[in-house]
């Protein structure tokens, strides 16, 4: 029986060398560096969209600012566009953390799968 593998592969694809076989498996460094990956993306995203919903929130108080016929009624919107400003930025932390929170789930599923420090090999 002649098998065509080489001494670097097995049938779980290619193994690792160096500081990255005690992470191990061949494919967790990929699968953490995907987790790692979305969770980026997801801060980035929430960030972006963070961002454009307050520049969006300038543009609506600049507009009724503009439209004012009084100092009260300026005031007013001022007070309005400060109190939602407040909010938006002490609720935005949170979001974050939550996507934090859920990238670090992930990479804990992750690594139930990667050998303990008492499984490697002698």
């Amino acid at each position: 029986m002649s098998e065509n593998k080489t001494h670097s592969e097995d049938r779980t694809g290619p193994r690792l060398s160096g500081p990255l076989s005690a992470l191990g498996g061949p494919g967790l460094p990929i699968t953490v560096g995907t987790v790692a990956f979305h969770a980026w993306t997801d801060m980035v995203s929430e960030a972006a969209r963070f961002v454009l919903e307050r520049q969006q929130q300038n543009a609506r108080a600049r507009n009724a600012i503009l439209a004012c016929k009084s100092l009260d009624d300026m005031w007013q919107v001022q007070a309005d566009f400060f109190t939602v400003a407040r909010e938006q930025y002490a609720a935005e932390p949170g979001r974050m953390l939550d996507l934090m929170n859920k990238a670090a789930a992930s990479g804990m599923r992750v690594s139930k799968r990667a050998r303990r420090y008492d499984d490697v090999p002698l």
